[in-house]
């Protein structure tokens, strides 16, 4: 069931952290009309599901000055997050510290906006936010002009400067906006053509963009290099150790400089999620533990909390994968205990963005209980998931855990329930996106399953459909139908 369109209010106050509430409300008692307001804003938080009506009923007679009311809270909460997170992070130190500049410059308070430009600058020289020093150069040069002149030889050298380092930084960004490039159209490259074409990856390993390390001119440069030699290992000869050795150098880089990880600690625990991933595919067990441990002592050993949606989704990747490693290791109450510790998360976790993950979570658990053997338990948690609100970004999750479902009702011979899931299959693909060759030749063998295998003619055809099963498995892989393709075609 796809998610209805909900009110931007009620997403913003869901995703406010315990001490931004409590700050929240100690200012909306300061506020003009604060009884409104806050009413509004305890009765949104209250809520575990968005009814919108029922925060119309508790406003009655001021029920039509509801928008408006609603408009000002969302922008007043916005307001007071930013001077919350004042001197957070260094972004919100930086953008600040620009407004004050800028005020200054306008009133030609030229001393107190070049002191203020210089604690820019020194800050952001050794950070990775080349965007950001080149706009506080710009502020500089700025300073200069206005101060001395465009023609005063007074400022020229130290115009010359500025200059000279502002075309190194825009060096560096270039430099980044090709290797995003790359990134960004690594996949349309793969796609062209029939099946792989091995030609393109070939040429991207020879890239001297991708395989030189000093082409990569910041650090962010060199994440984006390792990522795209990795994903050119995997997809060119499946040489998952190179995948992996990319992986850990771009690591490597990232754990000589703490400040990075601690400004960007997300970066971090994804590029390790991504080598767990690796190592559980080809089954290195002791390096698996060893990367398991790291990810878990990673916010006391860089000091960074998990109280963020976005650090709270790496979080439940890895506890998705440290599930598939119970899996091979055949540990089922250590299994027991993720599951538990996940269904923990989404009980005390109350964002909409980490309440919609409850989709790919709950996928998780049930491949979970499928590859260990109790379908009964695997089939539960999958009709979780066809009861419950997702979104878009967990469309193609919702596709998976469909097609499991299918392969559920295969082994128990449910021919009933085998013709509803093809039908959830017609609906999601007339509705959500045309299916792909597997998916396509998958879902006419579903639907036709219990006719096929009835005579002779038709074991014919089965036994056709397959062939085309097998193929197009072979051409494009699918992780997530490889099960149902296995079973198929070991079956038959």
């Amino acid at each position: 069931m796809p998610i209805k369109k909900k009110d931007s209010l009620y997403n913003l106050v869901k995703n406010l952290g315990k001490n931004e509430k409590k700050f929240l409300r100690e200012f909306l008692k300061k506020t003009p009309g604060e009884k409104l307001y806050l009413m509004l804003f305890n009765k949104i938080d209250q809520q575990s599901k968005h009814l919108p009506q029922d925060v119309k009923k508790s406003f009655d007679e001021k029920a039509n000055q509801l928008p408006v009311i609603k408009s000002y809270l969302q922008e007043l909460i916005q307001k007071v997050l930013n001077f919350y997170h004042y001197d957070s992070s260094l972004f919100d130190k930086t953008h600040h510290g620009f407004l004050k500049i800028n005020r200054l410059l306008e009133r030609e308070l030229f001393d107190l906006a070049e002191n203020e430009i210089e604690k820019c600058v020194k800050r952001l020289r050794p950070a990775e936010m080349p965007f950001e020093l080149l706009r506080a150069l710009e502020f500089r040069k700025e300073l200069l002009l206005k101060k001395h002149g465009p023609t005063s030889t007074e400022c020229q050298k130290e115009l010359n400067a500025l200059l000279v380092e502002q075309n190194s930084v825009l060096e560096s960004i270039f430099n980044l906006q090709q290797l995003e490039d790359l990134r960004c159209n690594f996949f349309d490259h793969f796609q062209r053509g029939s099946g792989l074409n091995p030609v393109i990856y070939t040429d991207l390993n020879k890239n001297p963009l991708v395989t030189d390390e000093n082409k990569a001119l910041s650090l962010r440069a060199k994440l984006l290099q390792a990522d795209l030699l990795c994903r050119t290992h995997l997809f060119r000869n499946q040489d998952f150790a190179a995948a992996e050795e990319a992986l850990q150098k771009a690591i490597r880089q990232l754990e000589i400089r703490p400040d990075q990880i601690r400004q960007s600690p997300w970066e971090y625990l994804s590029l390790l999620n991504q080598k767990l991933q690796l190592q559980i595919h080809q089954r290195h067990l002791p390096e698996i533990y060893d990367t398991l441990l790291t990810i878990q002592r990673a916010p006391a050993d860089f000091g960074f909390d998990l109280n963020t949606p976005r650090l709270r989704r790496s979080q439940l990747e890895t506890l998705a994968l440290e599930l598939e490693i119970h899996v091979q290791s055949g540990d089922r109450a250590k299994g027991r205990s993720v599951i538990e510790l996940i269904d923990r998360q989404f009980t005390e976790l109350n964002s909409p963005a980490l309440r919609q993950w409850r989709t790919v979570m709950n996928y998780e658990i049930g491949k979970y209980y499928f590859r260990t053997g109790d379908d009964r338990a695997a089939r539960q948690r999958l009709l979780e998931i066809r009861k419950a609100e997702h979104s878009r970004r967990e469309s193609e999750t919702l596709l998976a855990s469909i097609f499991l479902r299918a392969l559920i009702a295969l082994k128990a011979k449910k021919n009933l329930e085998l013709k509803k899931v093809a039908a959830e299959l017609e609906n999601y693909f007339k509705n959500e996106r045309k299916a792909k060759r597997l998916e396509k030749h998958l879902f006419n063998l579903l639907q036709s399953w219990p006719e096929l295998a009835v005579s002779t003619r038709r074991r014919r055809k089965l036994t056709a459909l397959l062939d085309k099963i097998r193929r197009a498995a072979e051409a494009t892989p699918s992780p997530a139908l490889e099960d149902l393709v296995e079973w198929l075609l070991a079956s038959n």
